[in-house]
């Protein structure tokens, strides 16, 4: 009767800590896998001088692209970047009022992502104010 009851504890114990279940418990008590599986286990023994080469040639190329096309990205060159500048400075002596990096973008025919990124490099070297106003970031040029 002792022995049932400590039967009936450890399952109870297996239970709690929740251990392998499903197709792992399967191979870990010595079940066969599954046909599909041992099939798929086959082909990689029977093709791996061929299989995992050309993993890894995918792996590479997958690499060689993504770095190729963040090297593509339309990032501005440092003279053309400079230029830009230049132009939003003689673009900000004209209009003493507070300017929107939208307007600067406008008037210079550049995305307003852009314009906001140069005006606020502008505004780290000391050359332009900002400030908030009514919720929209302006830029004015120091005095």
């Amino acid at each position: 009767m002792e022995l049932r009851h400590h039967r009936a504890n450890v399952s109870e114990a297996g239970r709690a800590n929740r251990g392998p279940s499903g197709f792992t418990s399967a191979l870990l008590v010595g079940a066969a896998p599954p046909p599909a599986l041992e099939r798929a286990f086959e082909f990689l023994e029977a093709n791996g001088h061929f299989v995992f080469p050309m993993l890894a040639l995918f792996v590479v190329a997958s690499l060689a692209i993504s770095v190729m096309k963040a090297w593509r990205a339309p990032e501005l060159a440092g003279i053309q970047k400079a230029e830009l500048k230049g132009e939003i400075i003689r673009f900000l002596r004209n209009r003493l009022v507070w300017t929107t990096a939208a307007d600067v973008a406008s008037h210079l025919s550049i995305d307003p992502h852009t314009a906001g990124g140069l005006m606020r490099e502008l505004r780290e070297d000391g050359l332009v104010h900002e400030s908030s106003i009514e919720g929209t970031l302006c830029f004015r040029l120091k005095i």
